[in-house]
């Protein structure tokens, strides 16, 4: 069934979507602009996500539909829906109302590959190995903390002091592994962006995402990071595309 395409500036009616089901939620309108303005930006950025959802149309299950967030500074996310029976969410930030479209196109196929992904159960390159070591590094400091507690009690404060610190480390070791996780879920993605949607991260992309990450970014090694830096993902994105 198709839906008349109508538009809203409330935060919690919808507007509809022609061509499938589905719906774009404008939460919230930034001052500045015009109503008619910003109809108009929400409009040329549905018309681009549909084109770009359209380049897979054969492998959805559900189509996503859209959403925009109107609060600035938020960054683009999805919303994964347990069942096939609701359809997923795709959270676009206002910033790319104003951005241009050539370079806003891959941030739109980046966030689709996370549904895609997710309908497929598709999950990181080794995520078992890693997820097991995360569940013996949780529990190794879970009985690190118990056994520290109870050399408190028995004024055992040394042996205490040294289980406290190896529960420390192992949180630290803990975190680590979901940080490779999510680096390694945020490459594949960017990988589905390329070769399935043929979208790369831009060079005006890569410097957006470097004042979304502020400047003391670059003094963040990658093992404590969550996303791969940009530049490497713009350029592992190439090879992605090459390889189409």
């Amino acid at each position: 069934m198709v839906r008349t395409l109508t538009w809203c500036t409330d935060a919690t009616r919808r507007v509809h979507r022609c061509g499938y089901v589905g719906y774009m939620w404008w939460r919230a309108l930034p001052g500045g602009a015009s109503g008619a303005e910003h109809g108009a930006a929400l409009n040329e950025l549905r018309e681009e996500y549909d084109l770009i959802v359209a380049r897979s149309a054969d492998l959805w299950q559900p189509v996503p539909v859209l959403e925009v967030d109107g609060h600035k500074g938020h960054s683009s996310s999805v919303v994964l829906a347990a069942t096939t029976s609701t359809p997923p969410r795709v959270r676009l930030s206002a910033d790319l109302l104003s951005t241009p479209p050539v370079d806003r196109a891959w941030s739109m196929a980046h966030e689709l590959g996370h549904v895609l992904r997710h309908q497929n159960g598709e999950r990181p390159a080794g995520a078992p190995v890693f997820l097991a070591g995360a569940g013996v590094l949780g529990a190794g400091a879970v009985a690190c903390v118990f056994t520290a507690g109870a050399a408190v009690l028995h004024s055992a404060g040394f042996i205490a002091g040294v289980l406290a610190a190896g529960a420390l480390g192992q949180v630290g070791g803990l975190w680590l592994v979901l940080l490779v996780l999510m680096r390694r879920e945020e490459s594949a993605t960017d990988a589905v962006a390329a070769a399935v949607f043929g979208e790369v991260l831009t060079p005006a992309g890569v410097e957006r995402l470097c004042r979304y990450e502020g400047a003391l970014s670059r003094y963040v090694p990658t093992l404590l990071r969550s996303h791969p830096r940009p530049k490497a993902r713009r350029a592992a994105g190439l090879v992605a595309l090459d390889h189409r």
